[in-house]
């Protein structure tokens, strides 16, 4: 018996910085955990979405720009520890409609392409999977 009405809300520029700030918090202690636990490298994997999407607002666009910030910061903190993998450039020339469902979550053919980026990009950034060879 209960109702649940899909309220639409507006975002404030401060609830967006919070968020990413959070996700950098969070980041962070992972970061530290794994240095602590002797973990070799540690990747940070941007999957792709629709850059173009009709609905973005102005909140989205400084949602992304803010996590792009939030991440290459980390990255530069942590160097040479913390990689990036960023597929916003790799599926940038992809038809996005049989690749997602909605502007980030992907369809099992975008599931599939962004899997096999995401082991080519491994193999070349990364020393223990090629350690393994």
């Amino acid at each position: 018996k209960l109702v649940i009405k899909n309220k639409k809300f507006k975002l404030k520029k401060k609830d967006v910085f919070l968020a990413v700030k959070n996700f950098e918090i969070n980041t962070i202690k992972a970061i530290e955990t794994s240095l602590k636990h002797k973990v070799n490298e540690f990747f940070i994997i941007s999957l792709f979405f629709d850059d173009k999407y009709k609905d973005y607002d102005e909140m989205e666009k400084y949602r992304f720009s803010l996590y792009k910030e939030t991440i290459e910061k980390i990255r530069d903190r942590y160097k040479p520890y913390v990689k990036i993998i960023d597929l916003e450039e790799k599926f940038k020339n992809y038809d996005k409609k049989e690749l997602l469902c909605d502007f980030m979550h992907q369809t099992l053919k975008g599931n599939i392409i962004q899997s096999e980026y995401i082991f080519k990009e491994l193999r070349k950034k990364s020393t223990s999977i090629n350690e393994l060879d």
